[in-house]
């Protein structure tokens, strides 16, 4: 039988032994709870990501028979959380050096499953046209702008690159 300072010291070592395990626990849950978090910030974090394509479309004319080439630009956001506040600007630089042109990007918010299409701009003329029809033309578009995203007030920069591959017949990323 135990006497009075063996039950002390017994309940003292039994106090310790729960205190650790529970101190143990506690840090597994933090860990976890990090992880979740962490998990959680990716999740709600905008991911943006634009798509130029060229298509071969009838202009408003009232000629059927003329075909014309426009560049179409799409700008779009798999996340979860929306980007906000969307400025910058659409390039376009061409062996045509008449087709060059700087168009302005302004858009307020950009949520998931709204993509955003920019308007469609047209490669006028028989000249780029006829140059495309035979691979003869150098399309070049660069699409930069800053957005806002989950820490407010601080922009994110967001830039890609398209060249037109006269092989393929379509806009291709550069470093992709």
């Amino acid at each position: 039988m135990l006497d009075e300072t063996s039950w002390v010291a017994l309940g003292v070592a039994a106090t310790l032994v729960v205190a650790f395990i529970a101190h143990k626990l506690g840090w597994i849950q933090i860990s976890i709870m990090k992880k979740a978090h962490k998990l959680n910030l990716n999740l709600a974090t905008p991911k943006i990501g634009t798509t130029v394509t060229i298509e071969a479309r009838t202009p408003n004319s009232s000629r059927l028979d003329v075909v014309r080439y426009f560049l179409v630009t799409t700008i779009y956001n798999e996340g979860q959380l929306a980007a906000e506040k969307i400025q910058g600007n659409w390039n376009l630089s061409c062996s045509d050096s008449g087709q060059d042109r700087v168009i302005p990007i302004a858009r307020d918010y950009l949520g998931q499953g709204s993509p955003y299409e920019l308007e469609a701009e047209e490669l006028g003329g028989n000249t780029i046209t006829n140059a495309i029809k035979g691979g003869q033309v150098t399309i070049n578009v660069d699409v930069d702008f800053t957005y806002v995203g989950l820490a407010q007030n601080q922009t994110q920069k967001y830039g890609a690159q398209y060249q037109y591959d006269s092989r393929r017949k379509k806009m291709a990323r550069k470093n992709e």
